[in-house]
């Protein structure tokens, strides 16, 4: 026999009004304004990040380890916006559980880890427009871009290169943060 469990109804039998816990709102906006700082001390238009930790720093997503080796979520983060999630789930069902992601959940264009050969891999170049778009959108495509956790790092730093973007290393830019 299947029980449906309403989780928000079980979780409200812990919470308190006598007291104040944990401000997980306040928590995510301080993780991104240590993020922006460190990103304009740096130098960087935005921050590309596979690392499942700064994943789950800069969105509160979190990847789970059967999906950490795929490299099938990153997080683009541009300087002078908000996070935008690709992969992780359908956006729908990530944008239901985590509605401070709203309308910046994407599905990923592509799974480059497991085909990628080169820069010129048409699969790798799918993610690199991806990127490329939200970059765009906010006008950081001429600033260095910090990337970060994939084991692809030189392929993929060879594809922005022949998309006339300028990519750095952003593994002590997220430390920083």
């Amino acid at each position: 026999m299947r029980v449906k469990v309403d989780f928000g109804k079980v979780m409200g039998r812990y919470a308190v009004d006598y007291e104040e816990r944990i401000d997980f709102e306040r928590l995510r906006k301080e993780r991104l304004e240590r993020a922006r700082k460190a990103m304009e001390e740096d130098g960087l238009g935005a921050i590309v990040a596979w690392d499942d930790a700064n994943i789950r720093y800069l969105t509160s997503y979190y990847v789970t380890t059967p999906l950490r080796p795929l490299e099938a979520q990153f997080v683009v983060f541009p300087r002078n916006g908000e996070p935008h999630l690709v992969g992780g789930g359908t956006p729908e069902e990530v944008e239901r559980r985590m509605p401070w992601l709203r309308g910046r959940v994407h599905a990923p264009a592509a799974l480059p880890k497991p085909a990628a050969t080169g820069p010129d891999d048409p699969v790798l170049l799918k993610v690199v427009d991806q990127i490329g778009k939200i970059l765009a959108e906010y006008g950081v495509l001429n600033e260095p871009i910090g990337i970060d956790g994939t084991t692809l790092s030189f392929l993929y730093a060879e594809a922005f290169k022949k998309r006339g973007i300028k990519i750095v290393h952003g593994k002590p830019t997220m430390d920083k943060a």
